[in-house]
């Protein structure tokens, strides 16, 4: 009896380490800390570290929370020797005023002899914008009134709706947008940043500069007008003095690659620059700067078409029609001395 019980003792014994041995044991917990708040066509990048027990290929990341926020994803390793990387978001561009929660899971997994470890930490953002409600829209269009938007930055379509087919001009914080038309307007979130575009700063080094880029890609469905509002800016921060009689800046469109002239401003004198923004444009970069700008694209007034007042047709297209005119009545002279 007692060899039974012994040989009974001995199999719970391997069983129990058995079970150990195949056990998930959670290592190197990656903390990504508080939850993120963000507006929606945001991009946030979340740096963390990293298990010692584990290269970075080791690593992938997945959704585990609202995928259909997510526009893109990345991790990148930032420096190996301290195990740092970072998580990198993309959030999908959606007029919305509710709040999204998103989980990204950073996660790698191996086998040590006959166990798995793991490193995996859950990175959490949160979505929220403000709303312009279609009331107050309505309310201040009726009114042909300039909304303050105060700290809200999305006008859902609905909100686009309440203004009927008259005009909206929203007040934002440095800027104003005049929606000539809001007719088929798709909702738009307006957030936006001033952070420095690299490849500007670094092209142009001794200049001074500031940068306005809103993260929405929603096309305009009819003209608008964007009025940059300079009084937002320190006359220091191009390198004048309040004492100086020109201070002027020079306003540029930036869409990734070039850089095209849209107007001047002398601060003394003036406070603001007006850009025209066509059906099918997105709100777009714009790159606000002390000097001029060599090999931006600039439109020459002297290559436009001059137009009669008188016909509204273009003073080329009428000399053209003057020589033929004049050619027929040549050649009709001709033929009548013949």
């Amino acid at each position: 009896m007692k060899k039974l019980f012994s040989v009974m003792l001995a199999l719970v014994l391997v069983l129990s380490m058995g079970a150990v041995a195949f056990a998930d044991v959670e290592e190197g917990q990656i903390n990504f800390g508080d939850t993120v708040k963000t507006p929606y066509g945001s991009t946030e990048t979340v740096e963390f570290t990293y298990s010692e027990d584990f290269d970075f290929d080791d690593y992938s990341a997945s959704i585990k929370l609202g995928k259909q926020y997510v526009e893109k994803f990345s991790i990148a390793v930032v420096d190996a020797a301290a195990h740092t990387a970072k998580l990198t978001v993309k959030f999908k561009d959606l007029a919305l005023a509710v709040a999204s929660e998103v989980e990204i899971q950073v996660k790698a997994s191996k086998a040590v002899g006959s166990s798995v470890t793991t490193s995996a930490g859950i990175a959490k953002f949160e979505l929220m914008d403000e709303e312009i409600t279609p009331e107050t829209i309505k309310a201040n269009v009726d009114n042909d009134l300039t909304v303050k938007a105060g700290t809200a930055n999305v006008i859902t379509t609905e909100g686009f709706e309440a203004a009927g087919s008259k005009s909206l001009s929203v007040d934002f914080d440095g800027y104003t947008i005049k929606f000539v038309k809001t007719t088929d307007q798709k909702g738009i979130n307006f957030d936006c940043n001033t952070v420095d575009i690299d490849e500007i700063v670094e092209k142009y080094e001794d200049n001074e500069f500031k940068f306005l880029s809103f993260n929405s890609n929603v096309k305009l469905a009819n003209r608008a007008i964007l009025t940059v509002n300079f009084d937002e800016y320190d006359e220091e921060a191009f390198g004048f003095s309040s004492n100086d009689d020109e201070m002027i800046v020079y306003l540029y469109t930036y869409d990734g690659t070039a850089l095209t002239y849209v107007g001047k401003v002398n601060l003394a004198d003036d406070d603001e620059v007006k850009y025209d923004l066509k059906a099918g444009d997105t709100l777009g970069q714009y790159v606000i700067t002390n000097t001029e700008l060599a090999g931006a694209t600039t439109v020459d007034d002297d290559d436009e078409e001059e137009t009669n007042p008188n016909t509204g047709v273009s003073s080329s297209i009428s000399a053209v029609i003057a020589l033929g005119m004049i050619a027929l009545v040549s050649a009709a002279a001709i033929s009548l001395k013949k």
